[in-house]
């Protein structure tokens, strides 16, 4: 018998994932990604965990190459174009001198310490 839910709850205005499941990532990331016509950004974690594929896109930033048909017809394009992918910027990483802090589930430990600035600051 197949499960006959609806990948997300039914709401007209809305388009929520309930519960995180890595083997739908690659789906959820297509779903919830966001554009405005200028930028596109993948719809993934900022870190590094769960992700299937980051991609950040720019309109106008695109590999172009000719296509050759055996038969000219009129309305063919002449070239294809492929966005590319730019570097990501919704990805941070805080780093200190010895330790990279993540967002990662796992045990915690309570650190302190002291930042100092040498002259000319």
């Amino acid at each position: 018998m197949s499960d006959q839910r609806p990948l997300y709850p039914v709401d007209a205005w809305r388009i929520r994932e309930l519960t995180f499941d890595a083997a739908y990532a690659a789906r959820n990331e297509t779903i919830f990604s966001l554009g405005n016509g200028h930028l596109g950004l993948r719809g993934n974690f900022e870190e590094e965990a769960g992700n299937v594929a980051h991609g950040t896109y720019v309109n106008g930033f695109f590999e172009e190459a000719p296509i050759a048909y055996g038969e000219i017809a009129y309305g063919y394009p002449k070239n294809h174009q492929v966005l590319l992918n730019v570097a990501d910027g919704k990805r941070i990483q805080l780093m200190s001198a010895t330790i990279r802090l993540t967002s990662r589930p796992g045990p915690s430990r309570r650190m302190s310490g002291r930042w100092t600035c040498g002259p000319g600051c």
